[in-house]
Order: structure tokens, then sequence, then C-alpha cells
């Protein structure tokens, strides 16, 4: 009587604070998990039947999240087919063929993965220039140049191909089912212009590049990559000069402080010309005054002796 009591009580006690075995526990969840999978399955095959082949996509990831099964593999399969999602079906199906032991769904799966496979995209992408980036609808593939083979569902393709300083490369193609195509991308092609803000102190100075005037003071430019003579200048500061190497799609900020002459120029004060011109002067009364200086006198001899003569009638002249 005892023991039966206690048993009672017992049973009441698990009631009230939801002890109870492990293993029971366990049995109950696994069934309702299974019943649950179940249910999604079967609202997944209705909605096949009516062709909705996303929301059926959905469902039987659900379904398959909480118990994987070779039927919800294959009629996955047919949902991502009627999406045309090939890879992501012919996934599915070969996955199936590993779980299923029905000879029936072995033959229909490995028969639809074939279809699918000829159905694919592929792509034979040869890539030059310096490639840093190839990616192909948003997923990156490779970091550099070479030869690639892209398959893909049929439909829209989007390849870009990247580089620093350079254009990217984008091409854009709509394939049909089982279509084989080269394409080349070369990154080099298209070399972005390089940009150089100059500023030079002080304001007024002319600012030259490669030896045309750019602007005064201050100056933005956009030049192709290169090597470039910069120079600015004003009065009463020293000229400072350079060479600007630029790299494609390069930004470059320079500042140009010009360092004031420590004195006026020579050329700048009155007596410097003042003197040029009285040299030149001086220069030329000195010289007007040899050459006069230099006039023989004709009555004179080669001595400086005055030489007369006896004409006929005895006059006497200086010759």
């Amino acid at each position: 009587m005892r023991g039966l009591r206690a048993l009672v009580l017992g049973f009441i006690f698990a009631l009230a604070t939801g002890f109870f075995p492990t293993e029971l526990s366990n049995a109950a969840l696994a069934q309702s998990n299974q019943a649950r999978a179940r249910t999604l399955f079967q609202r997944a095959l209705s909605e096949l039947d009516d062709g909705r082949f996303s929301e059926a996509d959905d469902l039987l990831t659900q379904s398959l999240a909480i118990r994987e099964s070779a039927s919800a593999r294959f009629n996955r399969a047919l949902a991502r087919r009627g999406m045309g999602k090939y890879l992501g079906a012919i996934e599915d199906l070969e996955r199936c063929l590993e779980l299923s032991t029905r000879r029936s769904m072995q033959e229909q799966a490995s028969e639809m993965r074939d279809e699918l496979r000829r159905a694919l995209v592929r792509v034979e992408l040869a890539v030059a220039g310096g490639a840093e980036q190839v990616v192909v609808d948003g997923e990156s593939i490779a970091t550099s140049d070479g030869e690639h083979e892209i398959l893909r569902d049929p439909g829209m393709i989007r390849i870009e191909v990247s580089r620093e300083g350079y254009a990217p490369v984008i091409i854009e193609r709509d394939l049909e089912p089982g279509t084989q195509v080269s394409l080349q991308a070369d990154v080099s092609a298209n070399p972005l212009p390089a940009r150089v803000l100059v500023d030079a102190q002080p304001s007024s100075a002319s600012i030259e590049w490669d030896g045309e005037l750019a602007g005064i003071g201050s100056v933005e430019l956009s030049v192709d990559a290169g090597t470039y003579r910069l120079r600015a200048s004003a009065d009463d500061f020293l000229p400072e000069e350079r060479d600007v190497s630029l790299q494609p799609g390069e930004e470059l900020q320079l500042s140009l402080v010009l360092a004031e002459e420590t004195g006026t120029p020579l050329t700048r004060t009155w007596w410097f010309w003042t003197a040029i011109v009285a040299g030149v002067a001086v220069a030329g009364l000195t010289a007007w005054l040899i050459v006069d200086a230099r006039t023989p006198d004709l009555n004179e001899g080669s001595f400086g002796m005055i030489t007369e003569v006896l004409r006929n009638d005895g006059a006497i002249v200086s010759w």
C-alpha cells in the first residue's frame, strides 16, 4: 500500500515539475520535428503543382533544415530548375543520388542532372593588363591576370575586371542555355587621368606646368600619367622648380612656398642703369677723340716738318 502511494505521489510530482526521462523527451521532440518537416514538404509539393517555384524552394529549404531526405532534395531541384537556378538544382540532385535507395528516383535524378549540366553557360575569360580583382555576378573569382573558366546559370552575366588607376572593364552578356563563349579583358587599356592641386605662396605667384602658364596662386589640373616640370615665380621672390611624376589615377597635392630675395637686384636700382648710360657715353667720347687725334695734316711730312719747293716762277709753295 505504501509503495503504491509513493508511486502515485511521484507521478503527480513529475506532472507538476515537467520531469520525465531524457529518452522520452528526445523521442517526442524528434517526432514533432519530423511532423513539421513533413508538413512543410507537403505544402511545397502543392506550390510546385501550381508552378510557384520560389515559394516551393523556400518551404523545402525549411523542411531540409529540420530533416534531410532524398525526396526533399529531388523536389527542391525541380523548384530550382523552374527558377533557372541550374547550379543549385545540380547540387541538390547530386545529394539526392547519395541519399536515395530507390532505383527509379536515382535514374530520374541522374537524367535531370545531366540535362542541367548541358544547359549551363560556359565562359572562357582571358584577363590581362595587371588585374587586381575579377568579379563575376558580384562574386570575386580571381585577383590576377590569367585564363578563367566560368560556369553560370543561363541569363545575364556581369564581369568586372579592375585595377587601381585604370577604368574597370565591364562585360555584360545575356547568354542562352548551353552557350559557350570566349571573352577578353585588358584592364590597362584605359588609364585614368591624374589630378594635381598646386598651391603657391605668395598668392601672386605664377604657376607654370611644362612651360605653360597654368594659373596664379593656386591651380587644379587633370593630366595624363607621366613626368612634368612645375615652376612657380613671383616678383621679389626666388623661383622654384621641380619635376613631378604621376601615376594613372593618382591624386597629388603640392605646396610651393617661395623664398624672398635677400636684397634688391642690381638691375632694379636707378644708379645701375645711370652708370650703364654714363659708361656708354664715356666710351663713345673716348672713341671719337682717338679717331680725331689720328687724322693727318696734309701740310706736314712724315716727320712733322714743312717741305717747301721752288716753282718756276720763284714762289715758295708748301708741300
